[in-house]
């Protein structure tokens, strides 16, 4: 039976191509996992694979350029706010002052002790590679919590994918292959994915574990 089932996958496989085969194995599965599993084999052999895994996973990308592009707080367009100040004029003096000496450093800090974090950041990208990284780093310590798609920035700002996996939510794991299959280089992508993989049966979730082992 064994030998049978060998010779069908054979003489089926060289029948079509690739791609083709998966698709159409896809489509025989009798339920939702050997669906899956076909599908995903199907993207590994697709030529924009990163690409087709995003779709898959269900982060279509122009769709989600059109949602932030349209994108509206209750319906009010942000345009038509008034703007509000965000410093008292004594923070601003401080900030001047330190500015008309070239002391970015004390600008920045004044920014950040009055909580305006925007000129903080534009402040430091001024001053020099070494205060911008020391204000990234500030900024993103005190609003992660707050914001936490800031960890996903930090992640990738720093080279940090590995460490973003191993603090993933395994739960969200379609979320979290999105991110390497976007940010991931082509070198280290197949070793995110097995650490995925590896969160993932930890987790106990073997099934979703073997998809990113596939990825790998």
């Amino acid at each position: 039976e064994l030998v049978e089932a060998s010779e069908k996958f054979e003489s089926e496989f060289a029948a079509t191509d690739c791609i083709t085969y998966c698709h159409t194995m896809a489509e025989r599965a009798e339920d939702d996992y050997e669906s899956q599993v076909w599908s995903f084999m199907q993207i590994m052999f697709e030529t924009d694979a990163r690409e087709q895994l995003l779709n898959y996973l269900g982060f279509d990308p122009e769709k989600i350029n059109q949602a932030a592009m349209e994108f509206n707080e209750d319906g009010s367009n942000p345009s038509d706010a008034e703007p509000i100040p965000a410093m008292s004029k004594d923070a601003e003096n401080a900030v001047k002052d330190a500015l008309l000496v070239g002391n970015f450093e004390a600008a920045v800090e004044c920014c950040f002790r009055s909580g305006n974090y925007a000129d903080a950041l534009v402040l430091a990208s001024c001053g020099g590679a070494e205060l911008w990284a020391k204000t990234q780093a500030e900024y993103f310590s005190r609003e992660a919590k707050r914001r936490p798609f800031l960890s996903l920035v930090s992640a990738v700002i720093h080279g940090q994918l590995t460490e973003l996996v191993g603090r993933s939510d395994p739960k969200k794991w379609r979320e979290t292959l999105a991110v390497l299959s976007t940010y991931g280089q082509s070198e280290e992508f197949p070793s995110l994915c097995a650490a995925l993989g590896d969160r993932l049966e930890e987790s106990g979730d073997a099934a979703n574990a073997s998809l990113c082992y596939m990825c790998a």
